[in-house]
């Protein structure tokens, strides 16, 4: 799915982070003439990525907690390039984004790829606990 962002008085950046700060200045600092396309957790056959990650450490650990409550929608990176290219020929501009369909969890996508369930549900909040310590 490609679909273009467009600009309303609703829509004015809001960032909360140092991240979302420095993402909305560079995409004005790029101007309206550049072609910018967001997406979300992008993932490809040939690099590290969330389902390699689950799946070595469900064979390395006894218990595993997985994040269940935070969503994104994966995109499949030759997807993506075939969108960009296509934005590209037709000479777009502005902000897009580009997603494959569906949404999931980090709990939904570890699922998807073992035979024996995940009982370790944890929240983002918990996880970035645990990160800190």
């Amino acid at each position: 799915m490609v679909a273009r962002s467009l600009p309303t008085g609703l829509h004015r950046p809001n960032p909360l982070s140092v991240y979302g700060r420095t993402k909305a200045e560079g995409e004005v600092a790029a101007g309206n003439k550049a072609l910018i396309v967001r997406t979300s957790w992008l993932y490809s056959a040939g690099h590290p990525n969330f389902v390699r990650t689950m799946l070595d450490l469900m064979r390395s650990r006894e218990e595993l907690g997985i994040v269940a409550d935070q969503v994104g929608a994966p995109t499949w990176a030759p997807g993506l390039a075939r969108a960009i290219w296509g934005l590209v020929r037709e000479g777009a501009h502005g902000i897009w984004h580009h997603s494959d369909a569906g949404i999931a969890s980090w709990y939904d996508r570890s699922e998807e790829h073992t035979s024996d369930p995940v009982t370790n549900l944890i929240s983002y909040a918990v996880f970035c606990l645990k990160k800190k310590k």
